[in-house]
């Protein structure tokens, strides 16, 4: 697992600062790279891209933009069509005019010192937390390379999987600072944060890739629909069963990787913070299911996980 920056996302989420995204989270302080970064951008409020980029925010989230960045043809078999409001838009042309337009390259020089900062303190935590030995211990290896990408231009604690050819990368937005905190806003803060936001963004992958090894698992994943009524975030941001109950899966296996790392009751801890805030009380015999499974076979890689997904959910029924 690495640390590093890449310019499709960097560049992606400085155009984001145009649009409604910038306030998520808005009651931490900002990273000192963003409020920069906003200062200059103020001229080009209007500019074509921003106009476009609001435009496709009104039927996309923030993570749309970074997998179309990074691979659209990945965009486009999760949806099942191209990404027509990209199209639609010529977002990819318009981005790079942004890019010429807004001299963002200049800016990111002038800013190097601050980036190089974010990079060697997100990679010092990243060490310190064991997010890819945890990972290990659950799923096996990996199939694709692990990559960290910090994005301290996105809201606080806000986190994103994006799917490369060859690579799975971790988004991460800068830890939660309070407003009325002295300190700047850094990576080598609230480093138990960042443990659960890798950890949670890598083990999609892990749970896309099983569900694509189960091809009924949408349809068999109906039955819980009465028995998933989140609350808060977690009601607005998943709207469809399955993707509700997929989020279940990756946070039953963080709360598993705390487990791995500091005790059952530090899991479980976990689980009830999920139960607290979004209301599913499934997480807690799915964290059971998990650990009794990850007993008896020791990992549980991508292969494994697709043949025991009906297992799963026949003993939720």
């Amino acid at each position: 697992m690495k640390v590093q920056f890449d310019e499709r996302i960097r560049l992606t989420s400085t155009v984001l600062l145009l649009t409604k995204f910038r306030d998520l989270n808005a009651k931490w302080k900002l990273h000192d790279l963003k409020v920069d970064s906003l200062r200059h951008l103020e001229q080009f409020a209007d500019h074509p891209c921003a106009q476009a980029a609001r435009a496709i925010a009104e039927n996309n989230f923030m993570w749309h933009f970074y997998q179309y960045a990074v691979c659209p043809e990945e965009l486009a078999r999760l949806a099942g069509e191209e990404p027509e409001d990209f199209r639609r838009h010529n977002f990819g042309s318009l981005i790079q005019d942004f890019a010429r337009d807004t001299q963002i390259a200049s800016l990111w020089q002038n800013q190097a010192q601050l980036w190089a900062s974010v990079q060697s303190d997100c990679q010092a935590s990243l060490e310190s937390i064991r997010a890819e030995e945890l990972l290990r211990r659950l799923f096996g290896p990996p199939p694709a390379e692990l990559v960290v990408v910090p994005t301290p231009l996105d809201p606080a604690t806000m986190g994103f999987c994006v799917r490369d050819r060859n690579a799975w990368y971790a988004l991460v937005g800068p830890p939660n600072i309070s407003i009325e905190d002295d300190k700047p806003v850094s990576y080598l803060e609230n480093k138990s944060m960042l443990r659960l936001v890798c950890i949670h963004e890598f083990t999609h992958f892990f749970w896309k890739d099983a569900q694509n090894k189960c091809p009924s698992f949408v349809d068999m994943t109906q039955q819980f629909k009465d028995r998933i009524e989140p609350t808060g975030y977690f009601k607005d941001s998943y709207p469809y069963v399955a993707i509700r109950f997929e989020e279940i899966l990756v946070r039953a296996s963080v709360a598993l990787c705390v487990c791995f790392a500091e005790g059952d009751q530090a899991g479980r801890d976990v689980l009830a913070d999920e139960v607290r805030d979004y209301n599913i009380d499934l997480i807690h015999p799915v964290y059971d299911w998990l650990k009794d499974k990850h007993t008896q076979h020791g990992q549980l890689p991508t292969e494994l996980l697709g043949e025991l997904l009906p297992d799963l959910i026949a003993s939720l029924s």
